[in-house]
């Protein structure tokens, strides 16, 4: 275990950053870094601690905060010379195998370690996706896993995890659908007669005056076919099943996007369940039950998460989660969400204004523990 020392003031910018790092370090990896923070209070009474103990550690020269050293009282620097160790404690380049002569406990990455990939990340969304891409600049050969559990309801999805295919991306268009029904309703009030009854004193000529599409000019035409025949014509109708058809085609495109990226820059994609069976190997399944043993130099875990099941709950083989809500057959309708996190408030306003905004006529109703 390598045991970090590090001492500097509160306001200290420089030591604020460095603590972090140390910090970070050891947040994920407890068995392999310990930080022993030395945090003062005031400038004046760091400098006097400095100034008794920098001699201690043979760093006389050393005057600004912080203050690096390992537990064997040698001296590492900084905040740039700590900052650098933690890059080279956790990199995978080539320049960690010569580290400079003030990185002395660093765990270097060793060139022919003769495993089959120089790192491979378990999981395929935001973060996993994002380390791959970060690691094959530096030249690594990389692989990718990621396989998606059905959920209770039977919803999968392809590559880009939880926020492309279940969070960030649907929900934000599906907020929009929402907000543009609510606008449907408020545009009277800004003018708009979206429920024309009488449409006789429109005028109808060969081109209306200049409208504009994409920024460019354009003559729109309009004759007796483009109006409307119906004197009393009904508000906008929502379809629930082309709002669905529309997200789930839009997070497809997205998915592909993603595998020719992998592929474009030479990263291995292998939709396979990853299981450990060594500390540098794995045991990869794919849909079909076939497996196979593959190993890294390092092995980064980016899973994420999914909602808790309501199994001690009688009655839960009825319910869904935020896993199944974008991919739902027909519109929710009344709905009790349990849960009052930012998710669960989501999935909520937007439920809620499409039935308010149509004819689903159905409320929601929110249930949280407080």
């Amino acid at each position: 275990m390598y045991i970090l020392n590090i001492a500097g003031f509160t306001t200290c910018g420089p030591f604020n950053q460095a603590k972090r790092a140390i910090l970070g370090l050891e947040a994920i990896m407890p068995e392999r870094i310990k930080g022993i923070i030395h945090e003062f209070d005031t400038r004046e009474a760091y400098m006097n601690f400095l100034n008794d103990f920098r001699d201690k550690i043979n760093a006389s020269n050393h005057k600004t905060s912080p203050i690096v050293w390992f537990d064997d009282n040698t001296y590492l620097g900084g905040r740039d010379d700590t900052i650098a160790w933690c890059k080279r404690f956790i990199s995978i380049s080539n320049e960690v195998i010569n580290p400079t002569p003030t990185l002395v406990n660093v765990d270097p990455y060793v060139q022919d370690h003769g495993f089959q990939y120089d790192l491979i990340v378990i999981g395929g969304g935001s973060g996993g996706l994002a380390c791959a891409k970060e690691a094959k600049k530096f030249g690594a050969k990389v692989a990718v896993l990621d396989f998606v559990k059905p959920s209770p309801q039977g919803s999968k999805w392809g590559l880009g995890g939880t926020c492309v295919n279940v969070g960030c991306i649907p929900k934000k268009l599906m907020h929009q659908a929402a907000l543009l029904g609510e606008a449907i309703h408020d545009s009277e009030s800004y003018g708009w007669d979206v429920n024309i009854t009488n449409h006789s004193e429109i005028t109808t000529s060969e081109s209306s005056p200049t409208s504009y599409e994409n920024g460019m000019e354009m003559e729109m035409e309009i004759s007796e076919d483009t109006l409307p025949t119906n004197k009393n014509v009904k508000l906008p109708q929502h379809s629930w099943e082309k709002l669905r058809e529309s997200v789930q085609d839009h997070i497809k495109g997205l998915n592909f996007g993603y595998r020719v990226q992998l592929r474009e820059k030479g990263i291995t994609y292998l939709n396979k369940l990853g299981k450990f069976i060594s500390p540098h190997e794995l045991q990869v399944t794919d849909a079909k039950g076939k497996s196979e043993i593959i190993s890294g130099a390092r092995i980064v875990i980016a899973v994420g998460g999914r909602p808790l099941g309501l199994e001690n709950c009688i009655g839960s083989e009825y319910a869904i989660s935020s896993d199944d809500l974008f991919s739902l057959d027909k519109p929710p309708g009344k709905t009790c969400i349990i849960g009052g996190g930012y998710i669960a408030l989501e999935c909520a306003g937007f439920i809620q204004t499409l039935n308010h905004s149509t004819s689903y006529n159905s409320s929601v109703t929110l249930v949280i523990r407080s």
